[in-house]
């Protein structure tokens, strides 16, 4: 009885070690695979059942004396830096005044550190202020970016990352007080880039894409 209880103890840990030893090895390919695979004239289509969106990577910028990557998605340019580390992200606040565009923030946030952890939540916030004609304009620019999951698909052969963003602009001058908010999710495959996107307009599924 006691060879047969000893031999069901060894049967239970061999099987919970492959478990766990199959989980590593799974962590391991998720941190070594490329989540963001935006590189010069990529592109990717997404439709909603109504709308179609394109992203499409563009000829590289420079931004704040920084070579960037101009990403446009469906037409809003972005500017993006990659590193092992991160994903930053350019952002500028304007105040209008007279018809000229005074710049209140414009800096680098960190859109995503790399590689991703499932669960991890990151936040990165701006704030300055400009004097102009007297009279004081201040901007606060807060970001937070949520690890929410990751599904395997058999589509992609892969776990698929699920990550939820939050930004809000904040432009506060003597007359008035603007706040730009906006939420959004997005779903990353290694080696093919977002395969999924939910914003104010829709629910944006990926049909085609072009990687060389």
């Amino acid at each position: 009885m006691n060879n047969m209880n000893t031999k069901s103890i060894h049967l239970i840990l061999f099987v919970v070690l492959i478990a766990l030893i199959a989980c590593d090895n799974r962590i391991i390919e998720r941190a070594a695979s490329d989540y963001f695979p935006f590189k010069d004239s990529r592109w990717w289509v997404y439709y909603n059942g109504q709308d179609t969106v394109y992203i499409e990577v563009l000829d590289p910028d420079t931004t704040l004396g920084q070579e960037t990557m101009t990403v446009s998605f469906g037409g809003d340019i972005k500017h993006w830096i990659k590193s092992d580390a991160a994903i930053e992200e350019y952002v500028e606040i304007l105040y209008y005044h007279t018809g000229i565009a005074y710049p209140v923030i414009q800096d680098f946030f960190v859109r995503n550190e790399l590689p991703l952890v499932n669960g991890y939540v990151f936040s990165d916030s701006i704030v300055d202020s400009i004097m102009i004609s007297g009279i004081t304009v201040k901007a606060d620019f807060s970001f937070e970016s949520r690890v929410v999951g990751f599904q395997y698909q058999d589509d992609y052969d892969a776990d698929i990352y699920h990550i939820s963003y939050q930004m809000v602009k904040t432009l506060d001058s003597p007359d008035t007080t603007v706040i730009n908010a906006m939420t959004w999710e997005e779903y990353y495959a290694p080696g093919v880039g977002i395969v999924r996107f939910v914003d104010s307009t829709g629910d944006y599924s990926l049909i085609d894409y072009h990687i060389d």
